[in-house]
């Protein structure tokens, strides 16, 4: 009998962490706040998998974001609707299945992966990589699928460009650029994320020093001589090994 309620409960751990497809990708749903850019872990100890924010990364340097406009259909619109009671931060949107004209919210990915590792690698987040050395099964927040007011959604349908930026201690907006200027800034804090990717860091370590080289997917491994599990890169070398 106790077999069987430690095989349900594995089960029941296993289908807690619920995903759906935006953008024929597949996200993780979330009822928490969950910002671009921030480090977590996944607490098991609840019923369903919920993303514990670990550590907010000092970004001096603005990173490209990419955005794609996507209309609700049932599943997301129930994800954001949960989400948004959780959050306590529901923004009126009216919903119809029926109707031919629905709502849509935005999904914003990072598109410059070469200057978010340089930003994480940075003297300025020493502390930011040696806790990350030292902690496990730490992520990063790559993506999100996020509802807006209607301002901040018409803004972001004519930027030619969007950036995370990090003007204010521990605090990351949105800049949207047309036509080489600025023509708004956006909270992040100010919409409500139901669904979201992640990326595992790789470590390399080179003349003496250990560093992030690539991040990578949840199916996706490190490449030669990286790894995700830094105290590999610690092993000693058998110098009579050929």
């Amino acid at each position: 009998m106790k077999k069987i309620i430690t095989i349900l409960s594995l089960i029941s751990i296993l289908f807690s962490c619920k995903t759906i497809q935006v953008n024929q990708q597949s996200q993780k749903t979330t009822k928490t706040v969950v910002e671009l850019g921030v480090i977590g872990k996944v607490n098991y100890k609840f019923k369903t998998d919920r993303l514990e924010t670990t550590a907010l990364p000092v970004y001096n340097q603005k990173i490209r974001v990419a955005t794609n406009n996507v209309v609700f259909n049932t599943t997301t619109f129930k994800t954001y609707t949960k989400a948004s009671n959780q959050q306590n931060q529901k923004i009126n949107i009216t919903y119809i299945d029926s109707a031919e004209n629905k709502p849509s919210y935005v999904n914003l990915q990072f598109l410059d992966k070469v200057q978010l590792i340089n930003e994480l690698n940075a003297e300025y987040n020493d502390g930011i990589s040696t806790y990350l050395q030292n902690a496990k099964n730490n992520i990063i927040i790559t993506g999100i699928s996020t509802y807006f007011n209607s301002e901040d959604l018409e803004n972001l349908s004519q930027a030619d460009e969007v950036y995370l930026i990090n003007n204010k201690p521990k605090k990351y907006n949105l800049e949207l650029i047309k036509n080489g200027r600025t023509i708004a800034n956006i909270d992040m804090a100010n919409g409500v994320s139901f669904t979201y990717t992640t990326a595992s860091f790789c470590w390399k370590k080179e003349y003496g020093k250990i560093s992030i080289v690539n991040i990578t997917g949840a199916n996706e491994g490190c490449g030669k001589d990286t790894y995700k599990n830094v105290s590999r890169l610690n092993k000693k070398v058998n110098l009579f090994k050929y």
